[in-house]
């Protein structure tokens, strides 16, 4: 006589029907640097190869220059990525790719350049030009977009030495 207890009905159903195995995803991090634009993204991907594989694809297709280096992780493997891109447009097709073999972006960081404003003059206007060095009746602020030198002389005088100048 042959006497089954439920618990070990399940436990042979378990062995006999295996969970499959837990995979841990690898983590990463990029750094891609368009003009005027660098962009910070993390978040992880099922299988490095696949990561690597995946933008390896979008990179040459581009024809863009691009590095990455594989380090352990005390959870598996963790991969930093530096990418050279050429549009802003890029980086949707990277997320894209990275996306498509199941990974995920948890994160993403835009830094822009920092552009003078357009009202600003060019650096070569706040400079005091040459006539006005130590003048005492030098102004030397913008006005809209117009740089003003001197009540006498607006735009500044055009040659070496000013007849109206006066030490300060």
């Amino acid at each position: 006589m042959n006497m089954n207890f439920p618990s070990q009905q399940i436990i042979r159903q378990q062995h006999q029907n295996p969970q499959p195995a837990l995979v841990i995803p690898i983590r990463f991090a990029a750094i891609a640097v368009a003009p005027n634009q660098r962009y910070r993204l993390q978040g992880f991907a099922p299988q490095s190869d696949r990561l690597i594989a995946a933008l390896e694809s979008v990179m040459t297709r581009f024809g863009l220059h691009w590095e990455y280096q594989r380090q352990p992780d005390r959870w598996g493997e963790y991969i930093t990525i530096h990418m050279q891109l050429s549009s802003r447009q890029q980086i949707t097709d990277i997320r894209q790719a990275i996306q498509s073999i199941g990974g995920i972006v948890n994160e993403m960081q835009t830094q822009y350049e920092i552009r003078r404003p357009d009202n600003a003059p060019p650096r070569w206007e706040l400079e005091r030009p040459t006539p006005c060095v130590g003048c005492r009746h030098y102004y030397g602020k913008t006005h809209g977009r117009q740089l003003l030198i001197c009540a006498m002389h607006p735009f500044g005088y055009p040659d070496s030495s000013c007849p109206d100048w006066e030490g300060s």
